[in-house]
């Protein structure tokens, strides 16, 4: 790949995540960073060296379109033949560009497959995960791609899109969390309950932990993660 290729796929690594985020939700855009170069490099790359041979080639348009204005100037001898007119500068950069912007889709779709947004906070956890890391709120069964699936017709739709495009629907949005986790025992609860119905602990209370090893959420009282056996901080 030549140097403008590798710098342009480089501005591209640094800018999916962005893009990702933006269609996931502003929070995934963090999360989905340490991936951007990967996802850049394997789905995005020809798209990249693409535009590397198309700036390329627009520079030699305008040396060319430069070349002309001087001839318009200075009139060649007698004979001497003119080439045909080329065409407009950066024309094919349109189309180009809108290539970038569907691979950057096309990686935010397949991110999409392995997050699930938390309907409570907004931030993003995997998709085995079944409490919000960050708040211990239970987390929705799709995934941020399923959710993109249109309940009318069936129509697998982008991710960030609000309605279908197959036929108009408004698409679900992620609704306040129907439970809770208690801090204490680790029992859900209803999201407007204030005292946790096994164990009596008044909720919303206690700072949510996490397991340094796993990022799994932690009860309040427990001494050893119950996911990976690690001993709680």
């Amino acid at each position: 790949m030549s140097f403008l290729g590798r710098e342009i796929q480089r501005g591209i690594s640094r800018g999916i995540g962005r893009g990702i985020g933006q269609a996931l939700g502003n929070a995934v855009e963090q999360a989905v960073a340490p991936a951007a170069n990967q996802v850049a490099r394997q789905t995005v790359a020809p798209a990249a060296n693409q535009a590397a041979q198309s700036i390329n080639q627009t520079v030699q348009e305008l040396d060319l379109a430069a070349a002309r204005a001087q001839q318009v100037q200075d009139p060649p001898a007698a004979g001497r033949e003119t080439s045909a007119p080329a065409a407009p500068p950066g024309s094919s950069l349109g189309s180009l560009f809108a290539n970038l912007q569907g691979a950057v889709q096309s990686a935010a779709n397949e991110a999409a497959k392995n997050w699930k947004l938390c309907p409570a906070c907004g931030e993003p956890a995997g998709a085995d995960k079944t409490f919000c890391p960050s708040c211990g709120a239970l987390l929705p069964e799709q995934t941020a791609a399923e959710r993109a699936r249109c309940p009318a017709c069936g129509l697998q739709n982008d991710v960030g899109t609000k309605f279908c495009a197959g036929c108009g629907a408004k698409l679900p949005e992620p609704g306040p969390a129907e439970s809770s986790r208690c801090p204490a025992c680790g029992e859900s609860a209803d999201a407007d309950a204030k005292f946790c119905p096994n164990c009596g602990e008044r909720l919303n209370t206690a700072v949510p932990r996490c397991c340094a090893s796993c990022g799994e959420m932690l009860p309040a009282r427990v001494r050893f993660c119950p996911s990976c056996g690690t001993q709680a901080g």
